[in-house]
């Protein structure tokens, strides 16, 4: 029966001609945005060149400097031989910007400016000509050029949170978001699905071949199911548009911040956040028989979504590894929100998301079997709105 009633309700919300027509009109402007934007903003398939290797720097030497000529070339320079170093820089465009006059041991520097970039290599060449021809010992020329080679060690502070991982916190808040949309969605869907059946007393002629529970379920999983084909429908005619468009630039990188395992992830807690909330709401709707009354029902658990969602998007980038946040992170109504974007900063241990799933499918469960016993006591009465007190009264 549960299979039944999914059907039927996964068809009222995906199937419906104004679901149909909304979805079909989104397609067809992402699609047609997409050709526009390659049309006006210039994509084309033409493919870029490889980069040029880079050339190496050029220094003019005079025959009197020739035997500099293995030196230079060995530290990466080029060098290109003329014999008036003043009249070659002298020129609208030089091919160097440098050069080395006089003698090998005695050489004079030529240059277009001042403090030419050059001049610190050229500098150790020459060092290493005037030691070589002087016969210092190789070992002690390895140890100068040691020296000459000295890298700074620098140890900065080291940040957390948003500031170590920006492009995680962004997947992060991504995964938050679409998980809050699919929460706020079900909640609606629910709440309005259970007072619909209950104001028209379809649930009457329904419960006669259906248990109580197995139509709650039946009517979540549906919603549920509608809600993610939507969702995702929508999503991807914006990628599909910008993937026209040729304006999506090169995601590989996202790789390295694990996007596979956070959409996996983000899938994951998106039903246990779904079913979190839809089955408090759909207990809780059956209390009342009018669309107008349900509006005392939804509104106050819309609201508690925020302060997790908020936590998720503050706290987290702030205190990641704090004591406060890795306990909320595994509670329910608060984990499918903050362990998403835990996971999408830094590592999270898999002992951590194991128990965080393991303990808000338990609470998924509990709030399950309360909601039943709701919804089973208040689907039937009609009038005034069911305090929970009459119900507990009655099931003491």
């Amino acid at each position: 029966m549960v299979r039944i009633v999914f059907a039927r309700e996964f068809k009222n919300v995906f199937a419906s001609r104004a679901t149909m027509i909304s979805l079909a009109v989104m397609w067809v402007i992402a699609i047609v945005a997409g050709f526009a934007g390659r049309v006006f903003l210039g994509g084309d398939d033409e493919a870029t060149g490889a980069a040029p290797a880079p050339q190496a720097q050029g220094i003019y030497l005079e025959a009197s400097t020739a035997e500099l000529q293995p030196y230079l070339e060995s530290a990466g320079f080029a060098a290109l031989p003329t014999s008036n170093i003043a009249a070659e820089l002298a020129t609208e465009e030089p091919e160097a910007e440098i050069g080395i006059s006089g003698t090998a041991l005695d050489p004079q520097i030529v240059a277009t400016s001042p403090d030419p970039k050059e001049l610190p290599a050229l500098k150790k060449v020459l060092s290493t000509y005037v030691l070589e021809e002087s016969g210092v010992d190789a070992t002690i020329l390895a140890h100068l050029d040691t020296i000459n080679n000295l890298r700074v060690q620098t140890v900065n502070y080291t940040p957390s949170g948003f500031e170590s991982n920006p492009i995680g916190f962004l997947i992060g808040s991504v995964s938050a978001m679409l998980i809050f949309f699919m929460v706020m969605g079900g909640i609606g869907a629910v709440g309005a699905g259970v007072v619909e059946e209950k104001s028209s007393r379809v649930v009457e002629i329904i419960l006669t071949t259906v248990r109580p529970r197995v139509l709650l379920l039946g009517k979540v999983l549906g919603l549920g199911a509608g809600w993610v084909v939507i969702l995702f429908g929508y999503i991807g005619a914006i990628i599909t548009g910008v993937a026209i468009s040729g304006l999506v630039p090169d995601l590989s990188f996202l790789q390295e911040f694990g996007l596979a395992g956070m959409v996996a992830r983000t899938v994951l807690w998106m039903v246990l956040g779904y079913f979190t909330a839809t089955a408090l709401v759909g207990g809780l709707a059956a209390t009342v028989s009018r669309q107008e009354d349900l509006a005392g029902i939804n509104t106050p658990v819309m609201f508690l979504q925020f302060i997790p969602f908020y936590t998720a998007l503050y706290l987290i980038p702030a205190l990641p590894e704090a004591a406060v946040t890795k306990i909320l992170s595994v509670l329910p109504f608060f984990g499918p929100f903050m362990m998403p974007m835990r996971a999408a900063i830094g590592e999270v241990p898999l002992v951590e998301e194991l128990a965080a799933v393991g303990i808000n499918a338990l609470g998924v469960f509990l709030l399950a079997i309360l909601a039943g016993k709701i919804y089973e006591r208040s689907i039937l009465r009609m009038g005034e709105r069911v305090k929970l007190t009459q119900i507990f009264r009655k099931a003491a």
